[in-house]
């Protein structure tokens, strides 16, 4: 093959930004991510992604700090571990249950051709105790904690996994 046409195509896809040899990034259309909390399967992870206006993106794990499957309920908009009962707000703070800290974040970057790159997880520092409003916070532990002198409560009836 001719020098020339090798040249040629390899400055190409340098400037294309084709990386030969590598594998493809985990990417998501930005399109496709609504406002507010939306789950997603991206590369083999499941993850939730809380988009706030047209860049504003977080991205969290779908797995609580202590391992257990973490659901979004959309009308209590708070995260709970479906086995342990953890409790976490809509910024992934840590609100009750066992876990020792706040939930994990998945590093995003969106691209010049508006595509959502999905990261590796980023392991969450602290316990930044959040807050709910009360009667959530009554509700969730009238689920966690039944009474058999009270009505049954109403908690995350339609999870988003």
């Amino acid at each position: 093959m001719d020098r020339r046409i090798v040249a040629l195509v390899a400055a190409v896809a340098a400037v294309v930004g084709v990386r030969l040899g590598t594998p493809a990034e985990a990417t998501v259309p930005l399109i496709s991510v609504p406002q507010g909390v939306s789950a997603h399967s991206v590369g083999g992870k499941r993850i939730f992604i809380l988009r706030e206006g047209t860049l504003t993106l977080t991205g969290f794990s779908a797995r609580s700090p202590s391992g257990d499957e973490l659901v979004w309920c959309a009308d209590e908009e708070v995260f709970l571990a479906v086995r342990q009962g953890d409790l976490f707000t809509e910024e992934g703070r840590w609100v009750a249950g066992p876990s020792d800290r706040d939930m994990d974040r998945v590093r995003l970057r969106v691209t010049d051709a508006l595509d959502l790159v999905v990261g590796k997880v980023v392991r969450a520092g602290g316990r930044t105790r959040g807050e709910v409003p009360g009667e959530i916070g009554v509700a969730y532990d009238r689920w966690l904690n039944p009474r058999s002198y009270e009505e049954p409560v109403p908690f995350c009836e339609s999870p988003l996994r």
